[in-house]
């Protein structure tokens, strides 16, 4: 699920490169099987420390 690649990425990130104090992904995913006229479906997640 988008969800958790959003989640991973950003805990990624922060464990990676410790001087970052924040950080806000968000991951988008186009052509998702939902009725309506739809771009894209998109999570957004953050991390502090």
């Amino acid at each position: 699920m988008i969800e958790t690649l959003a989640a991973r990425i950003a805990e990624r990130l922060m464990a990676d490169f410790p001087r970052l104090t924040g950080v806000d992904v968000t991951v988008k995913k186009p052509s998702v099987p939902m009725k309506g006229v739809l771009d894209y479906v998109a999570v957004e997640t953050s991390r502090t420390r």
